[in-house]
C-alpha cells in the first residue's frame, strides 16, 4: 500500500457481495484519493494460488459494476499471502487485470531492520516544539541513531458536525503535517459515542502522535479534552494541534492546551446560551419548533366532528385524510381533554 502512495481511506471490513444468491466477502476495502479508485485487499493464510486470481477478478468486476462512481478509475486488487511464485504471476499476467500480489511477514523482523524501515518511512525527526528537522541536516544526523526514541507515527483526526460541512481543509492540513493515517468523523463535539475517535484511541501506541487541525475538533469541553489527553498520555503517545500550535510533548505545550481548551469550552457555553435564548424568544412569540403538523386546524375540527357524530370511525378518518391512525388518536384525546 505504501508503494501506491498515501491517501488511503478505510471503507469496509468483510465487505459483503451478493452474487447469484451466494455471499462473498472482501477482507478489506479502501479508497485512494490520489488514484481515485477502490482498492480491495484479500488476506491469504498460505502461498499464492492461481485460483486466487479468479476470485479477485470476480470481486473487482462486482465493485466496478455496483460501487464505482463516474470519473473513478477501475478498482484495484491486492492479494496478501505468505509467499508468491513469480513464474505463476508472470504467466497469469496479473498486472493487466489490475491485481497485485504481495507477501507479508510471518515473523517479527529484527530491531535494526525496523529502525532502517522507519528512517525510510519518516525522514523527519522532531526537535524542539515548532522546529522541523529534515533529513540531511546536522541535527537530523545527530538524532538519526535515536529514531526509536522520537515520534514515529502521526495519526490525524478530522471531525465535522453536520453532513453539509466539508472536512477537506482539515484533511489537507493533516496530510501536510505528515499524518500516516487519518480518521474522519461526522458527529457533534458534545457526543462521547464517536466510533472513529474510539478506534483511533484504541490504535494509539507508544511514541505515536495524535494530530488535529484545531483543538475544538477533538472536543469543546475542557473536561473532555483533559480526559482524552489522559488517555493519550497513558498510551505513551503525544498530541499536536496545528492551528493553536499545542504540543503536549513539552510542559509549555501542555499548559497552552489547557488554556485553549478553556476558551473552547467557553465558546460552546455561549453558543448553548444563545440557542436557548433564541428558543425562548420564539416560544414567546408563539412559534414552536419541530415538524409542521400534517393536519390544518380546519381538518382537525372536521375529523373531531366526524368521529363524535359517528359519521366516521377514527380509522376511516385516518384513511380519508391520509394520516396515521395514531395521529387521529392523539387529536381525539386532546379534544376530549379540552371539553
Amino acid at each position: 500500500m505504501l508503494e501506491l502512495g498515501a491517501g488511503f481511506s478505510f471503507v469496509a471490513r468483510q465487505k459483503r457481495l451478493q452474487i447469484d444468491n451466494n455471499d462473498f466477502y472482501i477482507d478489506l476495502l479502501f479508497y485512494n484519493r490520489r488514484l481515485r479508485r477502490l482498492v480491495a485487499i484479500e488476506l491469504k493464510l498460505g502461498e499464492f494460488k492461481a485460483a486466487d486470481k479468479g476470485q479477485m477478478e470476480l470481486y473487482l468486476r462486482w465493485l466496478a459494476k455496483h460501487e464505482q462512481e463516474p470519473g473513478e478509475a477501475p478498482p484495484l486488487g491486492i492479494i496478501l499471502c505468505t509467499g508468491k511464485n513469480r513464474e505463476q504471476i508472470e504467466l497469469l499476467e496479473l498486472d493487466q487485470s489490475g491485481i497485485h500480489v504481495a507477501e507479508y511477514l510471518t515473523g517479527l523482523p529484527s530491531r535494526q531492520l525496523l529502525e532502517q524501515s522507519c528512517m525510510r518511512r519518516w525522514p523527519c525527526v522532531e526537535g524542539a516544539p515548532g522546529e522541523s528537522v529534515r533529513s540531511g541536516s546536522a541535527r537530523s544526523d545527530r538524532n538519526r541513531s535515536q529514531v526509536t526514541k522520537g515520534w514515529l507515527m502521526r495519526i490525524g483526526y478530522a471531525r465535522i458536525s453536520t453532513q453539509d460541512q466539508d472536512n477537506a481543509a482539515q484533511i489537507a492540513a493533516l496530510h501536510a503535517a505528515g499524518c500516516g493515517r487519518i480518521f474522519e468523523e461526522k458527529a457533534s463535539a458534545g457526543r462521547w459515542d464517536r466510533p472513529e475517535l474510539a478506534r483511533l484511541l484504541d490504535q494509539l501506541r507508544q511514541d505515536d502522535v495524535l494530530v488535529v487541525w484545531k483543538l475544538d475538533r477533538l472536543s469543546r469541553s475542557l473536561k473532555d479534552v483533559l480526559t482524552l489527553m489522559e488517555t493519550v498520555e497513558k498510551a505513551g503517545a503525544g498530541f499536536l494541534s496545528l492551528t493553536e500550535a499545542v504540543d503536549t510533548t513539552s510542559p509549555a505545550g501542555r499548559m497552552m492546551m489547557q488554556i485553549v481548551g478553556s476558551f473552547a469550552e467557553f465558546e460552546r457555553a455561549m453558543l448553548r446560551e444563545r440557542t436557548r435564548s433564541g428558543l425562548l424568544s420564539a416560544r414567546g412569540e408563539g412559534r414552536i419548533g419541530g415538524r409542521r403538523p400534517k393536519l390544518t386546524p380546519t381538518q382537525q375540527k372536521e375529523i373531531v366532528h366526524l368521529v363524535d357524530s359517528a359519521q366516521k370511525t377514527a380509522a376511516d378518518s385516518a384513511r380519508l385524510f391520509n394520516v396515521h391512525p395514531s395521529t387521529v388518536a392523539r387529536l381525539l384525546a386532546r379534544s376530549r381533554l379540552t371539553k
